[in-house]
């Protein structure tokens, strides 16, 4: 048995050569519409004839290497993706793919009528909050000014009432003024008139007394010299007490 021909096979002419395991690409073997139950496989040589000669080299009778080639052979055909489960694949991952585009645009398409509903009711209510700022603000101002307006016309009564009772003050002033003058005015004249009687009246005892005093000086020139001594002093007292009462009558 150390020849290939020497060994008879009894596997199926079609399972001497087969094709070995070789992992999927991921986006195929997780893609949608696969059905996934272990390690995905693609076509690759496998012979079984050497497969054998291998096993009994190793030790292994040829019964024991045909029966581990037949299980290996059917692994491999239980395990073995064709071109059309590919193909298949390619085509449910490729539905899916527009299952999920469109199910995107889907929703894109609804978040976007959502927002624009939303930024539509936004907009709504902001213009209604703005509108009713606005005329609330309108209203106010024009309370302001009507408020202003009566402040104004008071403030022009105050001050016309105002005016008026002062220069009713300012006449009564005046007058009461002009009263105590003209008062103070006659005051003065009486005074002076007083004053200029009470002159009057000194000069006339001035004068009295320098007739009396020229008669007794007159009287007395004929008398001795100490009567006339003792009489010019006698007049000259009366003369300066005389005095002292005129300018006490004076002041």
């Amino acid at each position: 048995m150390d020849d290939d021909k020497a060994i008879p096979s009894r596997l199926p002419a079609e399972t001497r050569r087969r094709k070995v395991k070789s992992p999927l690409p991921a986006a195929i073997a997780s893609g949608p519409g696969v059905s996934y139950n272990g390690p995905m496989t693609i076509a690759a040589a496998f012979d079984t004839h050497r497969f054998i000669q291998s096993l009994i080299k190793s030790g292994f009778t040829e019964q024991q290497a045909e029966a581990l080639a037949y299980e290996q052979v059917s692994l491999l055909n239980s395990n073995l993706v064709t071109a059309e489960d590919l193909e298949k694949s390619r085509l449910a991952t490729e539905q899916r793919m527009v299952e999920i585009r469109h199910a995107t645009e889907v929703q894109i398409a609804e978040l976007r009528s959502f927002t624009e509903a939303q930024v539509a009711e936004s907009r709504n209510s902001a213009e209604s909050r703005i509108a009713e700022s606005r005329n609330s603000t309108e209203a106010r101002i024009a309370e302001v000014k009507a408020e202003v307006e009566r402040t104004r016309l008071a403030t022009e009564a105050q001050i016309a009432e105002l005016r008026s009772s002062t220069e009713a003050q300012i006449a009564e002033h005046r007058r009461a003024t002009e009263a105590q003058i003209a008062e103070v005015k006659a005051e003065v004249e009486r005074a002076r008139l007083a004053t200029e009687a009470q002159i009057a009246e000194v000069k006339a005892e001035v004068e009295k007394t320098r007739l009396a005093t020229e008669a007794q000086i007159s009287e007395l020139r004929h008398s001795s010299a100490e009567e006339l001594a003792k009489h010019r002093r006698e007049i000259d007292a009366q003369l300066a007490q005389h005095r002292q009462e005129s300018a006490a009558e004076m002041a």
